[in-house]
């Protein structure tokens, strides 16, 4: 029969034959195909769009878990760079003296600290004093001001006599015209002025200890200020002294006995120190 006809000459039949399925340009099956990209079936793109999501709240608990170490390290690492750069602005902004804590000025200071506590305490809300480290500052200028005139009796060098009471005239005219100023402005110039306890051990000194250092920290405006100043002899009004409040606090400050200025950034804290170990 016809089926079974062979063709001679090692001509291969049709049952022979594997013709490969090329489907034609424009077809369905070779739209959006690149050759050699297979085509995904109906299943493949159902199991895509079907998947299993994790539930938020699963993937929190896995980072949780995983990573409660390495997010603790992180806290610490941020942690340690803030106050790295609390430190550096710091120095930008203040400035520290280091001064005997049984210096006069911040005895002073300390005590009018105390009596504006208490006055406050008594009418929270409207006792019309204005911020603490105004009155703080008043009493150690005003106490410096007069350990200086005691000496300009006592000093022999005619170039420093002359330096210190120069220094003494400068600085009442300022602190008399602080008085007279409204506290906004006061405020403007005088932006901190705080006391703290240095280098002190309870292990091994005490608060009356004489090698106790008061941290005194300064920001005080360096624009110039114009204060009046008047004529010792005729008690009249003369021009205007320029004043730059910046210089002269640092100047009063540093006539105190054993008063350091500290330059540069601040060395890290012992809570800085004790959080640098682990890590």
């Amino acid at each position: 029969s016809s089926k079974n006809v062979r063709v001679v000459s090692g001509v291969m039949s049709f049952k022979q034959m594997q013709i490969p399925h090329q489907p034609h340009m424009g077809s369905r099956e070779t739209q959006g195909k690149r050759p050699g990209q297979e085509r995904e079936g109906h299943w493949q793109q159902y199991g895509k769009r079907h998947a299993k999501k994790e539930k938020p709240q699963q993937v929190r608990q896995q980072n949780q878990s995983m990573e409660e170490g390495d997010m603790r390290s992180l806290m610490m690492e941020m942690t340690l760079s803030h106050a790295h750069v609390l430190r550096e602005h710091s120095s930008l902004l203040s400035k520290v003296f280091l001064v005997p804590a049984q210096c006069a000025a911040i005895q002073a200071a300390q005590d009018q600290g105390k009596t504006y506590s208490l006055a406050a305490s008594a009418k929270p809300h409207n006792h019309g004093m204005g911020p603490a480290h105004l009155h703080k500052y008043r009493a150690c200028m005003n106490q410096a001001l007069h350990l200086i005139k005691q000496k300009v009796n006592t000093e022999a060098n005619p170039a420093e006599k002359a330096y210190l009471e120069e220094l003494s005239k400068k600085g009442k005219f300022f602190m008399d015209a602080l008085e007279d100023m409204e506290g906004a402005q006061v405020q403007e110039i005088i932006q901190l002025f705080n006391l703290k306890a240095a280098y002190y051990n309870p292990q091994t000194a005490s608060r009356t200890n004489q090698e106790q250092m008061t941290k005194v920290t300064v920001a005080v405006s360096k624009s110039t200020v114009k204060v009046p100043q008047v004529a010792p002899s005729e008690g009249m009004e003369v021009d205007p002294l320029d004043v730059n409040p910046r210089l002269l606090t640092q100047q009063l400050l540093l006539q105190l006995s054993g008063c350091q200025l500290k330059v540069g950034q601040a060395a890290p804290s012992n809570m800085e120190r004790s959080l640098q170990i682990p890590l």
